[in-house]
């Protein structure tokens, strides 16, 4: 069987390391990927330069709210899950589109509980109700 067939659409639609992806999920601020905490906790990258948010300044804005990416920043380390900021990006990513490939069936998963419905009918038209 084809793979584009049984592939969620996901899938191929969003590639999540992509530069535009990551950006989606960076600007998603705090609630996804604590840029703070990254900084504290010394993984956002090293030299700060070379991580996500580039060398353009020692700080960005993200929904209003600066992050000082030289390490000058106040956040708490504890909230660090992945190895650096760029692999959490990556990952928020990826969960999402697990999580939409879950709620999207492909056409022969709806083949198959459409079948099943059907053979669970099959069985109740053969019970006597008397």
């Amino acid at each position: 069987m084809p793979q584009q067939w049984v592939e969620c659409g996901h899938v191929k639609n969003l590639i999540c390391t992509t530069r535009v992806a990551k950006e989606r999920f960076a600007l998603m601020g705090p609630t996804v990927c604590d840029l703070d905490a990254y900084v504290a906790a010394g993984s956002y990258a090293t030299p700060w330069q070379h991580g996500f948010w580039g060398n353009a300044s020692s700080t960005v804005t993200i929904d209003g709210r600066k992050y000082a990416l030289d390490g000058a920043g106040n956040g708490t380390a504890n909230k660090v899950t992945y190895s650096s900021y760029d692999t959490c990006l990556v990952e928020a990513c990826n969960a999402e589109r697990i999580n939409k490939c879950g709620t999207t069936p492909d056409i022969f998963s709806i083949i198959g509980h459409a079948g099943l419905v059907l053979s669970y009918f099959d069985a109740g038209l053969h019970t006597n109700l008397r």
